[in-house]
């Protein structure tokens, strides 16, 4: 049996003692301006804010909701807040009236909440009027609509150095609380391609064998990693044992919606040496290359870049391999379970759509029919798992935790795929997003995995919309390059060709767009693109029951 690890609070002060002026994180925003913390900087205002929390009233257990989005500030919350012994989580809220921020409230039972006033306040409603013109720690606040919640403490994301005057005027007291590596510190938010944020607990030794996994890569290296702290694969993980300096934008500030041009010039100018990004970014970095006058920018090349969260087709690879980075990695996992499978692609040779590789170590699949038994080889089916990096329950949320966790500690997030005979997972897509055209289903992205192939095509979404003898058939919203005219009757064409076996894929409505509708997560928002895609064809949605 695995002896403990240390805890967070521990490998914060480890690296302070070790490495005290190597920069640990450095932020830079929609001007390319970079902001370092440094390994000692981040243990003594992390500290700081912990000193903060427990003179506030907060205790040992309690748990603080994080409400800033990427920032230095968001960051020292987040270890400042495990660091004072309190459990942190990062809550994400899609809606402007504030009910699922509400919800994620609630589910946690948060004591505390970590606030920018100004900051979408709109969604920040349910809490007023206590937030009204609130610009110190409010304490025992009475909200009807989040009962367990006593404070609000304000942050200013435009001026990180008034937030760290605004730790100071606490004294110069540093505190951190000794954490057993087996206590829970972290709730992690997922939501899949839901939408409704559930909590996924974590302690030292999870968190830690998940950065085994993922982040090994990145010792002693400069990495990119501009994902949300809030998901399990963008928390802000100090490992014990890498010295490692991740770089990320400053969401506080003004950045724009589409990223591709400032992430990779951020990524030239911090000489990054590897990136952890979305599968959207391996076609949309080497645009930006193409485009830019500047020589450093054309020519610039990692030596690893790594995706995942959803399925990764060969015109992926391809685009990315050799012009972004001299290897792409591809990894299968969720919050849920952590790394389940890794596939290390350096030539375009050895690899297939969708083939997310060999299962890592202390990681179980198989792969089920609708009747819950193995189905054979080389067939597709759900994707169940096992591993060692989950606590196999969701924060207060029975119901989900009943529909996600099996009593015998399978995982399922309502994945499709199969196992081929060398034992690689292939991950099709999600079981939800499934078309049926007749008696046949079909997966979008098997679909747009040959369509995308298309000489002219930049990028393609895959929808099923009604039809009333089919009860649905398959339309595909094309981005075309910015280069190339191509009709609809070029893409149809070339798919025909492309489908000799089975015509019946070849969609039937082919629609140019200029971009398609995301999640704040940056992953394809395939309910709007279905609603767009009703829209532009003048069609009545229909609701889909599985």
């Amino acid at each position: 049996m695995q002896s403990p690890r240390p805890s967070i609070v521990s490998a914060l002060q480890l690296h302070a003692l070790n490495d005290p002026t190597g920069a640990a994180f450095i932020f830079v925003n929609e001007n390319l301006e970079s902001l370092v913390l440094t390994r000692q900087q981040v243990w003594d205002y992390s500290r700081k804010f912990a000193a903060m929390l427990r003179k506030n009233g907060l205790e040992k257990g309690d748990v603080v909701c994080n409400a800033l989005p990427n920032s230095p500030q968001g960051l020292l919350c987040i270890l400042g807040t495990i660091t004072a012994g309190c459990i942190s989580f990062s809550t994400k809220y899609y809606m402007a009236d504030g009910s699922d921020l509400k919800s994620s409230l609630n589910r946690a039972k948060a004591t505390g909440i970590v606030l920018d006033p100004s900051h979408q306040n709109e969604t920040f409603s349910v809490l007023k009027p206590k937030l009204q013109n609130c610009n110190q720690v409010s304490a025992d606040v009475l909200c009807e609509d989040v009962p367990s919640l006593k404070y609000i403490l304000p942050c200013d994301l435009k001026n990180f150095k008034r937030f760290v005057e605004d730790l100071d005027k606490y004294g110069k007291d540093m505190m951190h609380e000794k954490l057993d590596s087996d206590t829970i510190c972290v709730y992690c938010t997922t939501s899949g391609s839901s939408e409704v944020v559930k909590l996924s607990p974590f302690d030292s030794n999870v968190l830690f064998e998940f950065a085994d996994t993922a982040f090994a890569r990145t010792e002693d290296k400069v990495y990119m990693c501009d994902i949300d702290f809030g998901w399990l694969s963008g928390f802000p993980l100090i490992h014990q044992e890498f010295k490692s300096t991740r770089v990320l934008l400053n969401r506080g500030s003004n950045i724009p919606k589409n990223t591709a041009e400032l992430q990779w010039n951020m990524a030239v100018q911090e000489k990054c040496e590897l990136c952890f990004t979305d599968p959207r970014y391996l076609i949309e970095f080497p645009d930006v290359k193409k485009k830019s006058d500047d020589p450093d920018v054309r020519t610039y090349r990692m030596e690893c870049i790594i995706s995942g969260g959803g399925p990764i087709t060969r015109n992926h690879v391809q685009t990315a391999l050799g012009e972004v980075a001299k290897e792409v990695i591809i990894i299968y996992g969720c919050t849920e379970g952590g790394v389940v499978a890794f596939n290390k692609i350096c030539s375009i040779d050895e690899y297939e759509d969708f083939n997310s590789g060999y299962l890592t170590r202390n990681s179980k699949v198989k792969v089920v029919g609708i009747d819950r038994e193995r189905v054979p080889t080389g067939h597709l089916g759900e994707i169940l798992f096992q591993s060692s990096q989950s606590l196999l329950y969701y924060v207060n949320d029975h119901e989900n935790t009943s529909k996600t966790f099996d009593p015998s500690g399978w995982i399922s997030v309502g994945d499709i795929g199969k196992i081929n005979e060398k034992g690689q997972l292939f991950v099709m897509g999600r079981n939800k997003f499934a078309i049926t055209r007749g008696s046949s289903l079909f997966y979008p992205e098997v679909i747009e995995s040959f369509v995308q192939k298309c000489p002219g095509v930049k990028d393609v979404a895959v929808v099923g919309v009604p039809d009333e003898k089919l009860f649905e058939d398959i339309c595909a919203l094309v981005i075309k390059q910015p280069t190339v005219d191509i009709s609809e009757k070029d893409v149809r064409a070339f798919c025909e060709r492309m489908t000799l076996n089975n015509s019946s894929m070849v969609p039937k409505y082919i629609l140019f767009v200029d971009s398609f509708p995301r999640t704040q997560r940056e992953k394809l928002d395939r309910n709007k693109i279905k609603e767009l895609a009703c829209a532009t064809l003048k069609m009545q949605m229909r609701k889909k029951f599985n």
